[in-house]
């Protein structure tokens, strides 16, 4: 990866803005910086973006955790590819604000829809919510889905796979709100 790349993408992850994250006090001059959205996982040049991301006073990160590379056999998580920056942000006093991609591993399903819509994919997602839950206690949002009426699958009407991701909302917020009924759970973050 270039040296420019790698500049102008620290610089593009500290300015991208998550929803209603730029706060201005009334009366007040000053603007600051509450969060930004990352990818972690995705680039391996993370310690300067996380110096600077502590540098400009951010408060709240936004990045995903992917079912389908966290459970890659059924009932074991391997979480090696968040522990360590998700404890950084916890050591640093940085909430996480967590999206959870939902898309689930083949061992729940027997076809290929990327959507789920039974309750034994429902249940199986809920448990892989507790577990991630009990294991990062200190995330503040989970973003249930980025773009569903995108990426929640393409085999079935719309009506039914926003049904189908209506329903997984419902259970999961049930679960997510049992183990830690203060946690922000955000749903329906559509693209246009």
């Amino acid at each position: 990866m270039s040296k420019f790349f790698k500049k102008g993408l620290s610089v593009f992850i500290l300015m991208t803005l998550i929803i209603g994250m730029v706060s201005t006090s009334v009366g007040a001059k000053s603007t600051y910086l509450k969060g930004v959205a990352t990818h972690f996982t995705h680039f391996d040049d993370t310690e300067q973006d996380l110096s600077l991301i502590y540098d400009s006073g951010v408060k709240t990160i936004r990045d995903t955790i992917n079912w389908n590379g966290v459970e890659k056999q059924e009932g074991i998580y391997n979480w090696s590819n968040y522990d360590w920056w998700l404890k950084e942000l916890e050591d640093n006093g940085i909430e996480a604000y967590i999206c959870v991609l939902a898309e689930q591993p083949l061992h729940y399903t027997d076809t290929t829809k990327s959507f789920f819509s039974t309750e034994k994919e429902i249940d199986a997602f809920c448990r892989f919510l507790q577990a991630m839950i009990e294991r990062y206690p200190a995330i503040r949002y989970i973003e249930l889905w980025n773009e569903p009426n995108l990426s929640f699958g393409n085999e079935a009407p719309a009506e039914e796979r926003m049904q189908c991701y209506i329903n997984m909302v419902k259970e999961a917020s049930k679960v997510i709100h049992q183990m830690t009924p203060d946690i922000n759970i955000i749903g329906g973050c559509v693209a246009n």
